[in-house]
């Protein structure tokens, strides 16, 4: 008999709810989960989102790049690079990023590595273990995060539950989330 992978955990509305209402001490990691549960980005775009992929004026992410630690920095997924709508609310976290951040310039990693080096962005490591800090900080012991299945990835599976509730169409949750 064939292993059936587990199912990815979603939250709901009141653990998103919780979650926007922490504020992480790492402003990285804070920023870039609440960007995750909003836009259903990949881990590897957020690590690769770079500041000349944001356009605030027009609330938009290019996302383009993909950072895989053996393979480094390269374009999206089967192709999936795509514009998404900038969440008004990310907006003042970027702005937190940047404060604190010595890696500003346009083609600098958003969540830069606490490396001093302008050529990684912050470790899955560090995002694996801020995002079990926050979401036991939201409620959701590692116990129940683990009996759920409750990862990163789950938060694009999240952002799609949440964009269907507010009845986008397939068609664009999927152009969206980067589905072919």
């Amino acid at each position: 008999v064939k292993d059936v992978p587990k199912e990815k955990g979603v939250l709901n509305r009141e653990e998103v709810q919780k979650l926007f209402s922490i504020h992480d001490p790492d402003i990285r990691i804070d920023c870039l989960v609440k960007l995750a549960v909003l836009t259903g980005m990949r881990r590897g775009e957020l690590r690769g989102l770079r500041w000349e992929d944001i356009d605030e004026k027009e609330r938009l992410i290019h996302v383009q790049n993909n950072f895989q630690d053996l393979e480094g920095s390269k374009g999206c997924k089967c192709g999936s690079a795509r514009y998404v709508v900038l969440p008004s609310v990310i907006i003042p976290l970027f702005h937190e990023v940047r404060k604190f951040s010595n890696f500003t310039e346009p083609e600098d990693f958003v969540f830069y590595s606490a490396s001093k080096s302008p050529d990684e962005p912050v470790s899955g490591e560090v995002i694996k273990t801020g995002f079990v800090r926050i979401l036991a900080e939201a409620g959701i012991s590692q116990t129940e995060q683990k009996e759920r299945n409750i990862t990163l990835h789950g938060m694009r599976h999240t952002f799609i539950t949440l964009a269907r509730y507010a009845g986008l169409p397939d068609a664009e949750v999927m152009a969206l989330a980067g589905h072919k």
